[in-house]
């Protein structure tokens, strides 16, 4: 169901602290450096956390998101451009995500090394899992239209079963040995990690005290999408359950945007609304 959620009236007293990176340790540890500075000049509640990524870690998102969570009262995830992966999982630890109409989010399923070893690529844990069923259910399809075929051909049950089965059996059993059980069971693993970090997230603001909201969405995040890259606008993610408002009318977007701008050639940057204002004052004079 669409939520109609209202834009943030928040105009001054908030920090900025915008990351246009990937989501591992590097990013991490900066974004505790810019807390931790932040802290020290002054004691805003409100952070606004300007986003834009392709993706990363999923162990990092989570432990920044616990990190900004426990300083921060209220956080908005800004969203101008893209939050994928593990960006997307940042943005369910907040109060809302402000996107434009173009910007996007993602799916949530995990990455892993291809189960090929002389492959370095990364697959979705979910190429894994459903070339798994999908081949299981191409044979059940093609012995029932062999048991039906020979049924009609007047073979006798059993006869027409033992065909079925073997002919399906050698069809589809060369393709099932290439399937390593570490790798099914790996998937299955990451695709449960997905929902679990999703869930944890959108219990701390957005979606706090709604246990079964909060498990359904993520759950949707993590394996209802067939393309890892697939992007999910404002109006996808208003429409399985997330809270999203128009970052055009935020109020505060003139002054972040170039906070924002300057991110991304820096990387990841924090800055407190006393010193947006004390900056303007030294340009007047």
């Amino acid at each position: 169901m669409t939520k109609k959620i209202a834009i943030p009236d928040v105009t001054e007293k908030y920090d900025i602290i915008a990351a246009c990176a990937g989501v591992d340790l590097e990013m991490h540890e900066s974004i505790r450096a810019q807390v931790e500075r932040l802290k020290l000049l002054n004691s805003n509640s409100t952070l606004f956390f300007v986003l834009r990524t392709g993706g990363g870690d999923p162990m990092y998102a989570y432990r920044t998101m616990k990190l900004l969570n426990a300083r921060y009262d209220d956080i908005y995830c800004l969203v101008p451009d893209m939050a994928m992966s593990a960006g997307t999982l940042m943005a369910l630890g907040t109060n809302s995500i402000g996107m434009f109409a173009d910007s996007c989010l993602g799916p949530l399923d995990l990455q892993i090394s291809h189960p090929d070893s002389s492959d370095d690529s990364m697959i979705s844990t979910l190429d894994v899992r459903d070339t798994a069923s999908s081949t299981s259910f191409e044979a059940s399809r093609v012995a029932t239209k062999i048991l039906v075929a020979g049924l009609q051909d007047g073979l006798p049950r059993r006869m027409a079963e033992r065909m079925a089965t073997s002919i399906a059996s050698t069809l589809y059993s060369p393709i099932m040995s290439k399937i390593d059980p570490y790798h099914m069971h790996e998937s299955v693993r990451n695709a449960e990690l997905s929902t679990k970090y999703g869930k944890r997230l959108l219990l701390m603001k957005m979606l706090r005290g709604k246990k079964q909201e909060a498990a359904a969405i993520s759950s949707e995040l993590a394996n209802n999408y067939s393309y890892h890259g697939y992007a999910i606008t404002s109006d996808e993610a208003s429409e399985i359950g997330l809270s999203v408002f128009d970052l055009s009318k935020l109020t505060a977007w003139g002054a972040i945007q170039e906070i924002y701008n300057v991110a991304k050639k820096r990387g990841i940057i924090g800055i407190s609304d006393k010193e947006i204002n004390d900056n303007k004052s030294e340009e007047k004079k």
